[in-house]
Order: C-alpha cells, then structure tokens, then sequence
C-alpha cells in the first residue's frame, strides 16, 4: 500500500511540473513575416494548413530558443489569427510577444494576448481595427502561401532580413519545450490542448482498470517498483 500511494504522490508531482512558471528569463515570442511570397532565401519551410481544427506544433531547441519557418497551404485559407499554447503555466507578463515584417512593411498581427488558461500559456495573435485621421485599417495576417517565422530567441530580430538571428539562439523558454498552433480559431476562453494535470488522471485512471481487472498482477506490478 505505502508502494502505492508513493507511485501516486510521484504521478501528481510529474502533474505538476509544467504549472511552475520560469522564473530565471523572460521568454520572448516573436511572429516574423517577410516582404516576399516567393523565393525567400530560407529552406525547408514546413507547410501548414489554415483550415479551421487543424493544429501545427513545433519546439523550443536544446537552449531554450530557436526560429521555426512555415508557409500556410497556399490553396487556403489564410491565417486571420494564431492561438499559440504551451502546457506551462508562465505568468503573462513575463512572456514578451512580436509581430514584425522587415524591412519595411504592415506586420501580420497588430495585437498579441498573453493568458494563463488553467495552467496553460496561451499567446493570442489577431488584428483589431486601427483608426486614423485617414483611414481604417487592419493588418492583413498571413494569406495563403505566405512564408513565416516564430522566433523563441531572445533577441528580436526579423530571420528573413537579418544575417544576425542565429536560428538555434538561446531563448527564455524550456530547453524542448512544446508548442501547438492553431489557426483562425475565435480567442479561446480554456486551453485548446489538455491541460496539464490530465496526463497524470489518465495514468490514474489506468492503473485503477488494471487493479480491478487483475488483483493479482496489478499486486506483482506494485511489489515490482
């Protein structure tokens, strides 16, 4: 019994780690779109689909940074927001997030939202009506074909312009630390991904269906750790 209830308290613990917020380095989140649709000098984009329920991911690297590049189904549709999750609990303020074209030009995003949605990190890129003496405008986000960058550096720079963004520089973020995209979606009011104590319910619930199914074995499992 004391086996168990040690398996459960370590169960609860891995539940968690990712709610603990980084407390070293700010981390910076950075949305870049180039001033071109074609010939971009920058390989392997991975292309993404905008279509409404779909999902990207990508990860930080080994320093807790890096520069991913995409390019959005150029058969549509285009991106009009990006709801950007990640499984840690960071505090909103400390997350710095940037929408920038270079070297000159409209940014896809005029308008970027840092939450905490139950112990989620969720970054929420979208456009608001702008009003001027002139006219009224909104950025145009990212059409379909469009080529783009999410930047996990701590330094601000546009990848597609600047000979300066190290694509695998340090950043504030987790060293692997996952990421999960979705486009055009309404701003979310609950995390889009699990949230983070859901891993250790089903792992519970698991270990519950095998004690009922197997007294016995599930005895030998336990004696085992």
């Amino acid at each position: 019994m004391n086996r168990f209830l040690i398996l459960v308290s370590f169960l609860l613990l891995i539940s968690a780690i990712p709610l603990r917020a980084n407390t070293t380095t700010d981390p910076v989140i950075g949305m870049d779109d180039p001033p071109c649709f074609e010939g971009c000098p920058i390989p392997n984009f991975i292309p993404v689909s905008g279509a409404l329920g779909t999902s990207f991911t990508f990860n930080a690297d080994g320093s807790g940074g890096g520069i991913t590049f995409f390019r959005v189904d150029p058969s549509g549709p285009g991106f009009s927001t990006l709801d950007i999750e990640t499984p840690v609990g960071y505090v909103p303020d400390s997350v710095n997030c940037t929408s920038s074209t270079a070297p000159t030009g409209t940014p896809p995003f005029n308008n970027c939202l840092v939450r905490n949605l139950n112990g989620v990190t969720d970054i929420y890129f979208s456009n608001i009506v702008l009003l001027t003496a002139l006219l009224t405008t909104t950025d145009p986000g990212l059409p379909a074909g469009d080529e783009f960058a999410v930047n996990l550096n701590d330094i601000t720079c546009n990848p597609f312009t600047s000979t300066s963004c190290d694509t695998s520089g340090a950043g504030g973020w987790g060293v692997g630390e996952a990421f999960t995209a979705f486009p055009n979606v309404p701003e979310p009011i609950k995390p889009l991904i699990p949230e983070p104590s859901t891993g250790s319910l089903l792992a519970l619930g698991v270990l519950g269906l095998l004690a009922a199914k197997n007294k016995k074995k599930f005895g030998e499992v336990l004696r085992s750790l």
